[in-house]
């Protein structure tokens, strides 16, 4: 069963769905708009056929095939890596990050997945207000993290504690009583 997201920010609607190889195109173009060191067609291939690794796009209501944006994450035992995330510049403040955000979040409980990490480039300012915005936290620094240009990331988390009230598919059954 696929779960659905909608916006209707400015009168336009986007939804949020599990990604497909046809999508790959979409995603490439996103990427190649939104990097300056975009991922190649292999490097998405790669991710759509690891086993741990999940890729979402968010698409026009109207046009299922037109991807806005997307992300690419890897189900770890006690954690979520984020490992790219993007979102057309055409799209961009309509509210696609945060809902594809809000998505990840719900993947995580008290009892398994509490943490959510990206690294990201410290030349990318406009990324990294957007991840405070979603209540991530730098919580270190890796020096020359990026072969191609030997540029730092900070590494980002968003943790979940006791109070939070995250609910997911899942939660309602380990509810404390």
């Amino acid at each position: 069963m696929n779960e659905y997201y909608d916006s209707n920010n400015n009168g336009k609607s986007f939804d949020v769905r599990w990604s497909v190889k046809k999508d790959i195109s979409g995603m490439l173009d996103v990427e190649r708009k939104s990097s300056d060191n975009p991922w190649t067609e292999d490097i998405f291939h790669q991710y759509l056929t690891e086993r741990t690794s999940i890729m979402m796009v968010a698409h026009s209501e109207k046009e299922y095939n037109e991807v806005l944006g997307f992300m690419v994450y890897e189900l770890c035992k006690e954690k979520i890596n984020l490992v790219n995330l993007a979102v057309d510049p055409n799209f961009r403040r309509e509210g696609i990050g945060s809902i594809m955000i809000h998505k990840l979040k719900s993947k995580l409980s008290e009892n398994r997945r509490k943490e959510i990490f990206f690294n990201i480039r410290e030349s990318n300012r406009g990324g990294q207000l957007f991840l405070k915005n979603q209540e991530f936290k730098a919580i270190g620094i890796y020096g020359k993290y990026y072969e191609d240009t030997g540029e730092d990331a900070y590494h980002m988390s968003y943790k979940i504690d006791e109070n939070d009230a995250i609910q997911n598919r899942i939660s309602k059954y380990f509810l404390r009583h």
